[in-house]
């Protein structure tokens, strides 16, 4: 017996993408709607926000997770760095005597550093503008043979990545590292 498919015009491809309340998350979902992709787009804060309804007007299909019930099957929210005062404070209650005699000073500079940049009330989920993120992403969902690694790196991170492979002594090393990550002083 022999079984014959009909013949399809065009293959449907279905993505699903997690942390589309804003960032990368976001702008991965939207595009793939846009390129006529099924886009199923996981939300951690719901599908009753100004993100999840920009994505519905693209066509795409807000579904709201919660990462901290085990059953939905993700493992992180999105909008970290936009709360990251508050994941940094959460990181110092937790601290032992011990553990804040050596760490609190550095926690609590890399979190005033990082929560700066980007203050919870104000994140917008439409915030990525850098299209070679997105394009690399685009490509990894719609190549008909995509390759194993997408790579999007910067000027400045392949400077650094090359000078840290040369054989400095320790100390220019650690300059190098420290310049590199640009974070601010402990004192």
């Amino acid at each position: 017996m022999t079984v014959r498919y009909p013949e399809m015009s065009s293959i449907t491809r279905v993505v699903a993408i997690t942390g589309c309340d804003s960032g990368l998350g976001w702008a991965i979902a939207a595009r793939s709607a846009r390129e006529g992709l099924v886009t199923i787009a996981g939300m951690f804060q719901g599908t009753d926000t100004k993100a999840a309804a920009a994505l519905r007007k693209l066509c795409a299909h807000p579904y709201s997770v919660d990462v901290t019930n085990p059953e939905s099957g993700f493992v992180s929210s999105s909008n970290i760095i936009a709360q990251q005062i508050a994941h940094g404070k959460a990181m110092l209650e937790n601290l032992t005597e011990e553990q804040k005699v050596i760490y609190e000073k550095k926690i609590t500079a890399l979190t005033n550093y990082l929560g700066s940049s980007v203050p919870a009330d104000e994140a917008r989920y439409d915030s990525l503008r850098d299209v070679n993120i997105i394009e690399a992403f685009m490509k990894a969902l719609t190549e008909d043979d995509p390759v194993e690694i997408y790579k999007v790196e910067s000027w400045r991170y392949k400077l650094y990545y090359n000078l840290l492979k040369l054989p400095f002594p320790e100390t220019a090393q650690n300059w190098l590292v420290k310049m590199f990550l640009n974070f601010p002083e402990v004192e």
